[in-house]
């Protein structure tokens, strides 16, 4: 568990604002803070869901004119090829952006790695 989230003390003490096994949740209506407690949810905290949202929305309109568009023409491989490293591009920022989180603390001999 991290330290900061689970700071010791007696049974089930967890920092503000958590609660479960390993102090890994926060109460609902509320999200990780970066000290290890948990802060009230704003409206500013929506705004990454809602911007990705209409991204979603705006990528799917396009993604349909251009099938509309090019229905009844043979699709070429590039743009086949372009939609495909588009894709794996995006399935890696997501998957680094999920390893980032992770946080891990190393032992030696790895830990000099880490720098």
């Amino acid at each position: 568990a991290d330290a900061d989230a689970c700071p010791g003390g007696t049974l089930r003490s967890c920092s503000q604002g958590r609660q479960g096994h390993a102090c890994g949740e926060c109460f609902d209506g509320m999200i990780p803070d970066s000290d290890g407690s948990c802060r009230e949810c704003i409206e500013a905290d929506k705004i990454p869901f809602a911007v990705m949202l209409v991204f979603a929305v705006a990528g799917l309109g396009i993604l349909y004119s251009g099938i509309v568009f090019v229905q009844g023409r043979r699709t070429s491989n590039s743009s086949v090829a372009v939609i495909t490293v588009f894709g794996q591009c995006l399935a890696t920022v997501q998957a680094l952006s999920a390893i980032a989180k992770i946080n891990v603390q190393w032992e030696a001999p790895i830990e000099f790695l880490t720098v």
